[in-house]
């Protein structure tokens, strides 16, 4: 049994090992923390943008507001969020304090409303915004 688990020369496997994968786990924690401050930004925007487009206040959309203009610009973030820029909409949700169910019923009511000529318009401007910048950006 001697030498067995060992790397010549060196620590033992297991040892080496588990220092991997605390590592790859400390990775994956930081992948996982700048993946959700990345969301938590881009939510900012994407309110910011909603509520110019068609009115409300982001903050208030962001906080987590009732109120009939809030729940409309937080609907649009995580249409925008989960059409335009590939969040699931459990993530999209997450970031908004909404389950995934609620989330998916906000991209429905988005694909609902997009009948409404004049509201689809003003979507597709913001969507059109939202792709030049993407564009700029790149």
């Amino acid at each position: 049994m001697s030498g067995a688990g060992l790397i010549p020369g060196r620590m033992p496997a297991q040892v080496v090992l588990a220092d991997m994968a605390r590592c790859l786990a400390a990775i994956a924690e930081d992948r996982k923390m700048v993946a959700a401050a990345s969301n938590r930004a881009l939510m900012t925007y994407l309110a910011a943008a909603s509520a110019t487009q068609f009115g409300g206040d982001a903050t208030l959309a962001l906080s987590g507001a009732r109120d009939q203009a809030s729940t409309h610009v937080r609907d649009l973030m995580i249409y925008l969020a989960h059409t335009k820029f590939g969040l699931t909409q459990k993530e999209a949700g997450d970031v908004t304090g909404q389950s995934r169910q609620a989330a998916t019923r906000a991209v429905q009511r988005i694909e609902a409303r997009r009948e409404d000529g004049v509201f689809n318009w003003k979507l597709d401007q913001l969507e059109m915004l939202i792709d030049q910048m993407m564009r700029e950006a790149a």
